[in-house]
């Protein structure tokens, strides 16, 4: 049903019905498609559809529709209306605008493809302070992009636990009537916090001092401190200590303690250490722990042995794995390598995979040797000299790439430098602590076996990448990319086929190429202020002018100008 806001319309309803019954006709009774012709101009409209079960349960929803009275742009916020983003990130907006198609008027309208764009802030706390942001040229990018079709918000610049909106407006430069809006929410996390304890699990003699070192970072660089509570239980999980007797620098609020030795007898331990920072939210606050085992026999040497761990416990399987060991005093014995969890415990994996022997003091994984959400535990043995016996170890988990998604585009066929192919990478997921997302866009010249992978741009939160070819026989490639730089890639079913256009290669020189490289160009120009390039700003605009110029310079040949 239907109904106008400002009185009833006998053709509309009339219309509906018709458009009605022909998708009953064509099996698809979910789907109705009103012609242009059916709505008046200046008018809003209320559609409402029934939904009825077999059981006769029936759900009615509406949808407001307005027809405006003069062709106002099209305009969007690529990713939808909501979204949320870590204080850690930058905040990339990318607004979608051109102008409406008013052909079928009749009318002589200015010119749609010369549009200017303005974004606003609508809530939340006042971002256009340079106060607010941690440089002047951190300040300059959000300034400048405020005139693209890119907001750029530099990281650790809007208040986490905060939601925020802002505007996208885009307006024909001719005519600023013709203007349209599209607003985003945009809710602001904080970030977890990430911790390890130096050295993971280890053995050591009785004679030696153990220090225990957590290793705490805040991505979103709150000004608050970091606050450290320290505990050790049994293996029982009884108290290490009798009541009274816990050493001082067990209630110290710092990230290094040391606790003399012979403080403990011959044992196993689990020492722990509860790290928060403000503001204390999910993730804000969290326990590590580690394993000490305590030997009871008395060493002629006082020796150790310590596995530095990695920047982080989550490692990406897309880059190589790197850990490094310490023998202290240095030179007085040897240790090896051996990896106690994970497939590469299997007898013999670890050697045949790591780069470099076991013996050295570092170990090496080329990328793609670790399965992806497994966990692992190498650990660097004491085999020689007063080492001998001692270890230390350190558990990782492998990052998980995006996954659930996939890769489409506009059209399989066209023409040389003419069609514009856009290509899209949609139903991305990831876990929350992994985004945002990046894509990257790649062709394959299928019919050059020999030829690489070509990128077709930079890495961009955009999941929009329109592209241009030359003639020839294509496969098109995207990777999505997690924060850790973790990248799941997709290839396009269908091959793309480009012709050259039926007037030939010279009939783009005209208005079609001053178009493209042009506006492309000048709009890539309006994101260099000062010699700061905006991250994301107008590159797709830039790249689109690239394309059409690499084209031809391999098309006509590059001249003594360049």
């Amino acid at each position: 049903g239907v109904e106008a806001a400002e009185g009833e319309s006998v053709r509309v309803k009339v219309a509906l019905q018709r458009a009605t019954e022909v998708a009953e006709d064509n099996g698809t009774p979910d789907v109705v498609t009103l012609g242009a012709a059916d709505l008046d101009p200046g008018r809003t409209y209320v559609f409402q559809v029934a939904a009825t079960s077999y059981l006769g349960a029936t759900t009615v929803t509406s949808a407001t529709v307005t027809k405006n009275a003069i062709p106002v742009p099209y305009v969007a916020v690529y990713g939808g209306a909501a979204r949320q983003v870590f204080r850690k990130n930058a905040l990339r907006l990318v607004g979608d605008a051109h102008g409406s198609d008013a052909s079928c008027t009749g009318e002589n309208l200015p010119d749609n493809t010369d549009m200017e764009f303005l974004w606003e802030q609508k809530e939340g706390p006042p971002v256009g302070f340079e106060a607010v942001y941690p440089s002047a040229a951190a300040f300059q990018q959000y300034a400048v992009s405020l005139n693209t079709r890119y907001l750029y918000l530099p990281p650790n610049v809007l208040e986490p636990n905060t939601v925020y909106s802002f505007q996208f407006t885009g307006s024909l430069t001719q005519n600023k009537a013709l203007s349209a809006s599209a607003l985003v929410v945009v809710e602001v996390l904080a970030s977890p916090l990430v911790a390890q304890l130096e050295g993971g699990g280890r053995t050591l003699w009785p004679t030696t001092p153990v220090t225990l070192r957590a290793i705490a970072t805040d991505p979103d660089d709150m000004d608050s401190p970091f606050k450290f509570v320290w505990g050790c239980r049994t293996l029982t999980g009884e108290e290490c200590f009798a009541l009274g007797q816990t050493p001082a620098v067990l209630f110290n609020d710092a990230s290094e303690i040391t606790l003399n030795a012979g403080v403990l007898p011959g044992g196993t331990y689990t020492f722990f250490v509860e790290v928060t920072k403000e503001p204390v939210t999910a993730g804000r606050t969290l326990t590590i722990e580690t394993s000490l085992t305590i030997l009871e026999t008395v060493p002629e040497v006082d020796a150790s042995v310590i596995v530095h761990p990695p920047p982080s416990s989550m490692v990406n399987p897309t880059e190589d794995f790197v850990l490094q060991a310490s023998i202290l005093p240095e030179g007085v014995g040897a240790g090896r390598w051996e990896c106690t969890e994970g497939h590469l415990s299997l007898p013999g994996l670890l050697e045949e995979v790591a780069i470099g022997a076991l013996e050295e003091l570092f170990l090496a994984i080329p990328a793609g040797r670790l399965i992806e959400g497994q966990y692992y535990t190498f650990a660097f043995a004491g085999v020689e000299g007063p080492v001998a016996g001692l270890r230390s170890e350190v558990r990782v988990r492998v990052n998980e790439a995006p996954w659930a998604g996939a890769l489409t585009v506009s059209r399989n066929y066209g023409f040389e430098a003419v069609t514009v192919f856009e290509a899209r990478m949609v139903n991305w997921v990831d876990h929350e602590s992994d985004k945002p997302l990046t894509f990257g866009f790649y062709v394959r010249d299928l019919d050059n076996a020999a030829a690489p992978l070509t990128s077709l741009g930079p890495r961009t939160s955009a999941n929009v990448f329109r592209l241009l070819l030359p003639q020839g026989r294509f496969q098109l490639v995207a990777r999505a990319y997690d924060a850790l730089g973790t990248y799941a890639e997709v290839a396009l079913r269908e091959d793309i086929n480009v012709d050259l256009p039926e007037e030939g290669p010279l009939s783009f020189t005209g208005r079609r190429l001053r178009q493209v490289v042009d506006s492309r160009l000048t709009q890539a120009a309006e994101a260099m202020v000062d010699g700061v390039l905006l991250p994301l700003m107008s590159i797709q605009s830039f790249w689109e002018a690239m394309q059409v110029v690499n084209i031809y310079s391999a098309r006509f040949g590059v001249g003594d100008g360049g």
